[in-house]
């Protein structure tokens, strides 16, 4: 099982249906996809992407598998997310990186992923859920790792429980999976 679905594994065994999610980086709509599958009626899922390329795979994507409804696609860094979304949500998840199937450098900054992070924690609900897939395979990815495991590590204890998975053969470049669950 990849880290990816892994991550849908755990949200799918918290939450039942979610009224409000967001998938902090749309790439190619998968992650959008899912959470649009747990979304309730008259809830809605917001995703972020920078590029118009992977917010119109995402949409033929919605549109392919019928979702037509409930998908509100953001043109916007993912850092503007506490102030583009008004609702507390069940969910934030995060795939860094770059658009798979595109230049790779176009791709996640720590600077914006840590200002996202801090929105996200805000914006999340009680109970709510983030996941984080982190990729250190490359030179910004390694920083932007590191990045993200000193800004969880700063977190309140009371706030977040967290948790980091790993692939079954980890070294230095393989991807990690961290959930933090809001208490």
């Amino acid at each position: 099982m990849s880290l990816t679905q892994l991550a849908q594994k755990i949200i799918s065994e918290q939450f039942d249906s979610i009224e409000y999610g967001v998938d902090a980086t749309c790439g190619n709509g998968f992650d959008t996809l899912f959470l649009a599958g747990l979304c309730s009626e008259g809830g809605m899922i917001f995703s972020f992407d920078i590029q118009e390329e992977a917010l119109d795979k995402a949409e033929k994507l919605l549109a392919d598998n019928n979702i037509t409804q409930s998908v509100m696609l953001v043109n916007s860094g993912h850092e503007n997310m506490e102030r583009l979304i008004k609702p507390k949500v069940d969910v934030v998840m995060f795939n860094l990186g770059f658009l798979p199937g595109s230049s790779s450098k176009i791709c996640t900054k720590p600077d914006t992923t840590l200002r996202a992070l801090n929105s996200a924690s805000k914006t999340v609900r009680e109970g709510g859920m983030i996941t984080v897939l982190c990729y250190p395979g490359t030179d910004e990815g390694r920083i932007e790792t590191e990045e993200v495991k000193g800004w969880i590590a700063g977190l309140d204890n009371n706030a977040f429980n967290v948790s980091e998975h790993l692939s079954e053969k980890p070294n230095d470049t393989t991807p990690v999976l961290h959930v933090l669950r809001k208490m």
